[in-house]
This record gives C-alpha cells, sequence and structure tokens, in this order.
C-alpha cells in the first residue's frame, strides 16, 4: 500500500522543493566543515575581544593593566587578564586548526594566523608585567617602563 500524498498541487510540491533545499543549504554553508564558518567565528571571537578590551587597542589595555599593578601592587587582574587572553587563543587557534585542515595555506589562513599573532603578542607583554611583579622587582619594572624597554610598549 502507497503513502497517502503530501502534495496535491504543483505548488505544493516546489515549495516543498525549496524547503527541503534551504535546510539543505543551510547545514552545510556555514557547517564546522565549511572554512567560511571558521572565519564566522573568528569575526565572533574578534568582537568579543575588542569588547572586552573595552574598545582600546591592546596597548592601551596593557597600559591600563601596568598601571593598575603599580597602584595597588596586586597581581590578580593580571592573571584573571591571562586567563581571559588564552580562552580567545584557544577559540583562535581552533579556527586556525581547522581553517588549516579545511583550506589550507592561504588567505583564510593568513587573516587567522594574523589575529592570533596578535593575541599572542599581548598574552605576552601581559606576562612580561607578571614576571616581574612575581619577582618582587618593582623598581626594575618602574626602570624598564621608563626606558620605554617593556614589551607592550610596542604594541600597535
Amino acid at each position: 500500500m502507497a503513502r497517502p500524498r503530501k502534495y496535491f498541487t504543483a505548488e505544493d510540491l516546489r515549495l516543498s522543493k525549496c524547503r527541503k533545499s534551504k535546510k539543505w543549504y543551510d547545514s552545510t554553508a556555514l557547517s564546522p566543515s565549511n572554512s567560511d564558518y571558521w572565519l564566522s567565528c573568528l569575526e565572533d571571537v574578534t568582537v568579543k575581544l575588542n569588547q572586552w578590551l573595552n574598545h582600546t587597542g591592546p596597548k592601551q589595555y596593557v597600559e591600563a593593566l601596568y598601571d593598575n599593578y603599580i597602584n595597588d601592587r596586586t597581581t590578580q587582574p593580571i592573571d584573571d587578564a591571562l586567563a581571559s587572553l588564552n580562552e580567545f587563543r584557544e577559540s583562535i587557534d581552533r579556527c586556525f586548526k581547522a581553517i588549516l585542515q579545511l583550506s589550507g595555506v592561504g588567505e583564510k589562513l593568513g587573516k587567522v594566523e594574523t589575529k592570533l599573532n596578535e593575541v599572542s603578542g599581548v598574552i605576552r607583554a601581559v606576562e612580561e608585567i607578571l614576571c616581574y611583579a612575581m619577582g618582587e622587582s618593582h623598581e626594575t619594572l618602574i626602570d624598564s617602563h621608563a626606558r620605554r624597554a617593556l614589551l607592550f610598549q610596542s604594541l600597535a
């Protein structure tokens, strides 16, 4: 026995096929198996990172961390910043690995690599301040800042 008809007119059949095609396209166009999906994830992470940096540049953010440490002599804000920055770096690294696997070396990977290097540079700059802070060399940190020898002072 055959199943009952779902569509009685050619128009109903055409609309059903359109829905089916749209459903397939939506499931494959931006899926984890598509490099455009990972680029959109990178854009989302970049927006969240900019919001987290209070829409200032990385240099201004790390400068504020430095000033906060010099005034309060507490490393908790630096530790918190490193934890958050490492989460951003891990998210960008996932995008990097996925795009490398899907597209190989090229323009798309270059975009992700640029953002990954930027976040890694900020992490290194914050870690440098933390190293000075943990080493009880407060005066050395101030001297290095005065000589513009800290990593964050060379950030863009």
